[in-house]
């Protein structure tokens, strides 16, 4: 039921059946909002810093090891990496860690490449890993290849 307005001020009065929402759930819809907010200028603002923190040249290197052995004799490694990725990794050390099939470290060794290593181009490492154990022929081991960047992958090889 609508009521008129009998006064003549101009105010004319809500229907009898229509209520308002509460000041507890306005409060609440209110929090909510402003929580909201706050967390998509949160997201904004961390990710506008840190892409504009430098240069990081992780995020678009990548390397594949296209080929490798193992000489269990003398432990040398030779491996063949590729730049995937778009952008040029700079000289600096290669990483090379060797480990057995349970994940244990049997060796290493940090060599360092004088050139930079453009996209698309190959890289020829060759390493003696200092080892731990020795080197069982005919075993299998993975070669783990970390560039100067941080960029990594992973092999499995058959020592010979």
């Amino acid at each position: 039921m609508v009521k008129k307005d009998t006064i003549g001020d101009g105010v004319i009065m809500m229907p009898a059946s229509r209520k308002a929402v509460s000041p507890l759930i306005a409060t609440l819809l209110l929090v909510l909002i402003s929580i909201a907010a706050a967390s998509l200028i949160y997201v904004f603002v961390t990710g506008y810093i840190s892409g504009s923190a430098g240069q990081r040249p992780t995020a678009q290197s990548q390397i594949v090891i296209e080929a490798a052995s193992l000489d269990a004799t003398n432990a040398n490694v030779t491996v063949y990496v590729r730049n995937v990725g778009q952008q040029e990794i700079p000289s600096g050390n290669w990483s090379i860690y060797l480990y057995d099939l349970n994940g244990n470290m049997v060796g290493y060794n940090v060599t360092y490449n004088e050139k930079s290593l453009g996209p698309g181009s190959l890289l020829q490492i060759n390493a003696i890993v200092s080892n731990t154990t020795t080197i069982a022929h005919g075993s299998y081991y993975d070669v783990k290849v970390v560039s100067p960047v941080g960029t990594f992958d992973v092999v499995r090889v058959k020592a010979s």
